[in-house]
């Protein structure tokens, strides 16, 4: 697959500093967010990325230049004088399925208020990463493109804190991407199918429910197709993967001529190979030492799956 740029993604999320703690190690301070899994993972598939976000003046300017070298470009990430960049750190205890987290620091990120007008760029692929849903609005709400293709990501604390303003900019989007936890809070049913359909209801063409090792699913109205997870990979840091799935399937979406069913359906495998990259290391690290050749590598386990 040829690198094109006719498809401009707009990546909006948070850049910061994560510690992650496991059973046998500790990361220390690595560089993590919603934001920069995203736009990692979207590069290995075009180079037309484009980041809204903020760092605080303790974020290494060396990293933003890996990002532009790899077609992402930083210049709409507001860099903060005063505060340092949002803090995460985090534990997994017995498995990887559960994590307690010991510290957040919001900083920079308490004061983050996208600003595109100056950019006149007509973004086709919008990724609306985890972030509260008056941000999500106030970024839609300025991107000048009425054709483009919305993707947006939350989490539980949002469902639990702002449902309301969630189903507004829900009823917005294209594409949800949640996993069956979260699809059971906005759906109101423990049954995944009947969650899929009534998120759909509230206006969205299509919604990908995560499963973790069961895989994932992909619903419209009227259409319903299943993904398995790859066996086999060892997990040393599940923490990226939920990003770096949702990376994978803008960037290879953006790469298409088109956007359909089939071609969601084959994104979700895309960024369910990316995402068993990202876990095989602790943060970014795995995915820095990856190319698409090797991508594509591990994508024929999946051959099969491809429609």
């Amino acid at each position: 697959m040829n690198m094109k740029r006719n498809k401009p993604i707009l990546v909006a999320g948070t850049m910061a500093f994560d510690e992650i703690i496991t059973t046998s190690a500790n990361s220390g301070k690595i560089i993590g967010g919603a934001a920069t899994y995203i736009s990692y993972s979207s590069s290995f598939f075009t180079n037309d990325i484009y980041v809204s976000s903020i760092i605080g003046n303790d974020f290494p300017i060396s990293f933003l230049h890996e990002m532009n070298s790899k077609g992402i470009f930083t210049g709409m990430i507001e860099v903060s004088k005063k505060d340092k960049s949002f803090y995460w750190k985090g534990e997994y205890k017995n498995d990887f399925n559960n994590r307690v987290t010991h510290l957040t620091h919001l900083n920079a990120l308490e004061f983050y208020k996208p600003n595109l007008n100056k950019h006149s760029i007509n973004f086709d692929l919008v990724m609306l990463g985890n972030l509260d849903p008056v941000i999500q609005m106030d970024i839609y709400s300025q991107v000048k493109n009425d054709h483009n293709f919305v993707i947006l990501d939350t989490m539980n604390y949002w469902i639990e804190k702002t449902e309301k303003e969630l189903f507004e900019i829900i009823s917005k989007v294209n594409l949800v991407v949640i996993n069956d936890e979260e699809s059971q809070m906005l759906g109101k049913s423990d049954l995944i199918e009947e969650c899929a359909k009534n998120i759909l209801s509230c206006g969205p063409d299509y919604i990908i429910i995560k499963k973790g090792s069961q895989g994932a699913e992909l619903f419209s109205k009227h259409q319903r197709s299943t993904i398995p997870a790859l066996d086999n990979i060892k997990v040393v840091d599940p923490t990226g993967a939920g990003d770096s799935f949702v990376g994978g399937v803008c960037g290879y979406l953006a790469s298409r001529p088109s956007i359909s069913f089939k071609e969601i359906h084959n994104a979700m495998i895309y960024g369910s190979v990316v995402a068993s990259f990202c876990i095989e290391e602790f943060g970014l690290a795995r995915l820095q030492k990856i190319s698409k050749e090797i991508i594509d590598e591990r994508i024929k386990t999946f051959a099969s799956y491809l429609l």
